[in-house]
Formats: C-alpha cells, sequence, structure tokens
C-alpha cells in the first residue's frame, strides 16, 4: 500500500475543492502516495478565492470557531477521517492558508500530548505547507514551541497579502530541513508547470532524505 498523505483544505472550502485546485500537484504524485482530502468540522460561508469558480462546489467547512476551544471536536473529527481512510503509513501533510495553521497547531499539539490517539496514528515525515497564515490553530500567538526533526516546504506567492504570516510558520520549522519556494502569484495555490515541477521535486526528496 502506498504511504498516506494528508490534505488540510484552506477556510470556507473542503477536501474536494482543494482536491481540485491542487490537481497539478496531486496527479503527479498520486504513484507515490495516496492522498486523504479532510473535511473540516465546521460548516461555513465560502471563504476567500472560492467564488465563483467553487460557488456551486459546497459544502464548505472551516477548520476554527473564534472565542471557541475546539481542540476536543477537532480531535476527533480528523482521527475519525484518518481511520476511515484506507492504504499505507501516514508519512506527510499537505495544507493550504487555515489549513497550514490546522496542520501546524496540530502536530505541535500531538508533540505535547503524545498519549492522544492521534499522535499514535502518524508518522509525519514532511509537511508542504502552501499559503500558510497565523498563528497555529490551538496554540497562542506568542508561543515559542517549534516543530523539530519535521521536514518542510512553505510556498508563498510573491503577492500574497499574507506572506508575512507564511514566514511566522516558517520560523515555527527546522531551519536546517526547511525549504522555501516564491512564486509568482497571491494567495493562491500554483498552477504553472514549471512551479509545479518545482514544488513535486522538493516533496519527493524530502520523503526520500
Amino acid at each position: 500500500m502506498l504511504p498516506r498523505v494528508l490534505c488540510f483544505h484552506g477556510a470556507g472550502s473542503s477536501g474536494a475543492i482543494y482536491r481540485v485546485q491542487g490537481r497539478s500537484i496531486f496527479q503527479q504524485l498520486k504513484d507515490q502516495f495516496t492522498f486523504v482530502f479532510l473535511d473540516a468540522p465546521f460548516p461555513s460561508d465560502p471563504g476567500p478565492g472560492i467564488r465563483p469558480v467553487f460557488e456551486s462546489s459546497g459544502p464548505f467547512y472551516s477548520w476554527h470557531i473564534p472565542d471557541k476551544d475546539n481542540t476536543d471536536h477537532l480531535l476527533r473529527q480528523i482521527t475519525d477521517q484518518v481511520q476511515d481512510s484506507k492504504g499505507g503509513p501516514i508519512v506527510g501533510i499537505f495544507a493550504f492558508s487555515q489549513g497550514a495553521r490546522m496542520a501546524t497547531g496540530l502536530l505541535m499539539y500531538l508533540q505535547s500530548n503524545p498519549e492522544v490517539e492521534l499522535a499514535r496514528l502518524l508518522d509525519i515525515r514532511f509537511m508542504m505547507l502552501n499559503s500558510g497564515i497565523w498563528p497555529p490553530i490551538m496554540l497562542d500567538e506568542a508561543t515559542s514551541s517549534a516543530l523539530p526533526g519535521i521536514a518542510s516546504t512553505h510556498v508563498m506567492g510573491k503577492r500574497d497579502p499574507w506572506r508575512g504570516q507564511s514566514m511566522k510558520l516558517y520560523a515555527l520549522f527546522d531551519v536546517d530541513k526547511a525549504n522555501m519556494i516564491h512564486f509568482e502569484g497571491g494567495h493562491q495555490i500554483p498552477v504553472g508547470a514549471a512551479d509545479s515541477r518545482r514544488i513535486i521535486d522538493v516533496v519527493r526528496k524530502m520523503f526520500e532524505a
């Protein structure tokens, strides 16, 4: 069985939409990984960039409800979807925008709580975070925690208004194992052939290291 990679969509989106948004990348890696496209637990309105292309592709979900402790509900929803998926060990994460907040905060939480059921299901070796925003979900903005030992690639559009937040996420990771890819674009998933190839090559190197 192929190793699995968990995929965290952006705010006001869904796993199905993320699959389409990143198809130029996912399609070229389908012989190496089984991608598990998660749905966030909280129904929401369409998020930034969803209209008009995906306006009729609901329902839409988000990973966060402000001013509420969502930890238990998030863990249960993610754990159930992971257990329902089929494939080999879960070795990686792809995440976009709010999904990058979720994935980063989740791993930091599990690192501090290894007894949690979900922690025993994951063997994360690499993360590919696209247009990540700050702060990690489940953590305070002032946290000084980090994610040592996990290879990461941080993809940022040169015209992304939240690019500075992506840099703050980057700073949480092991500098010796962190890569940055900049592309001509905004807060989006790169679709150009050359940009997709750069991401694919780096993902393969992270996994094979």
